[in-house]
């Protein structure tokens, strides 16, 4: 995702931040002739971002794997300047038949720690004080868009 803003909006900044030194070094490799890309192994618990630089958060597809999500959304807030956008995007278990599938199939193989429907998600956004501005599922997925208030 960072390589395709990078090239396409190539006046902003973009930090990719993973746990994983191989999903860091693949994202460092895509983006090695893109001089508007830096990236760092770092937990989401401790961004290395100093605090109220950011514009734009886009968690895709790791908000399940947060073991706290509640810190997790603490840090996002603290990073982001005052009326920043967050994006989330995390799979969406919409129903109880979807999550208890994915609680009891897919949640040992990926090591997830909770699966969220879209409402859950609008939920925690609501109680760290994010104002949420929209939600929508898509192929499968929430989409979750909240501004820093």
């Amino acid at each position: 995702m960072i390589y395709r803003l990078a090239k396409n909006y190539s006046k902003s900044q973009y930090i990719g931040i993973d746990l994983s030194d191989e999903m860091i070094e693949k994202a460092k490799h895509k983006c090695a002739t893109l001089r508007n890309t830096s990236f760092h192994v770092a937990s989401v618990n401790a961004l290395p971002i100093q605090t109220e630089t950011i514009d734009l958060v886009l968690c895709m597809e790791a908000f399940h794997h947060f073991e706290d999500p509640h810190t997790a959304l603490q840090e996002f807030k603290r990073v982001m300047k005052p009326g920043a956008t967050l994006l989330l995007v995390d799979p969406a278990f919409n129903s109880r038949i979807w999550k208890w599938l994915a609680t009891h199939t897919l949640r040992p193989l990926e090591f997830a720690h909770a699966y969220y429907s879209t409402r859950e998600l609008k939920t925690l956004l609501a109680e760290h004080n994010f104002s949420v501005e929209s939600s929508d599922v898509y192929w499968l997925n929430s989409f979750v868009v909240a501004r820093k208030t």
